[in-house]
């Protein structure tokens, strides 16, 4: 098992330069050709409401857009950053690792997993997804571009992190037995 060392947060300077270099808005791109014109407008819709800064009220409206099209992975992964964004973030985590295990050749669901592994702060992880979706094919200039600017910070921050070993409950735990034991071992002793 392995913990993060949390002196690496990451700190309001940081999140202002991840806001600047932050994906633009990307609706389904390329669109589903399966999805209703609906459906693809409560998108578009929610994609905006995320890129304007509101990402909680996106929420509601991508969760019903999912559960309707769990297999769609756009917009699960555009659910995930709402639900970061309204500091759910386990199950924004759970969203954004299902649209990257639903669409793996997608490019907008690496680059959004990226960037919520970035603003978490596992820099050397939102590297490695941001360097996945750049041997993807882009919606467009603007996407890749902030890709590469976000993976370039991300390299820049994982510099030096690490990640400590923290010792498993039994190990934890064995020292106390031992003595436990031995006191056990004296009593018995003791009372013969």
């Amino acid at each position: 098992r392995c913990s993060r060392d949390w002196s690496s947060d990451v700190c309001s300077s940081d999140l202002e330069l991840m806001v600047a270099i932050s994906p633009p808005r990307m609706a389904a791109h390329p669109p589903p050709t399966d999805r209703d014109e609906g459906s693809l407008a409560v998108l578009a819709a929610a994609v905006d409401r995320i890129a304007s800064g509101f990402p909680s009220e996106a929420v509601d409206a991508l969760q019903a857009l999912c559960a309707r099209h769990p297999d769609w992975a756009v917009a699960r992964a555009y659910y995930g950053a709402a639900l970061l964004g309204a500091a759910q973030v386990v199950e924004a985590r759970d969203e954004l690792e299902a649209a990257v295990a639903l669409a793996p050749d997608s490019f907008i669901c690496h680059l959004r997993y990226g960037d919520f592994l970035a603003r978490t702060g596992f820099y050397d992880q939102a590297a490695h997804q941001l360097a996945v979706a750049l041997h993807l094919t882009a919606p467009g200039p603007e996407a890749r571009d902030a890709a590469t600017k976000l993976r370039a910070f991300c390299l820049q921050k994982a510099r030096g992190m690490f990640y400590r070993e923290t010792p498993d409950m039994r190990s934890r735990l064995q020292p106390l037995w031992s003595r436990v034991r031995a006191r056990l071992r004296s009593a018995a002793t003791t009372e013969r």
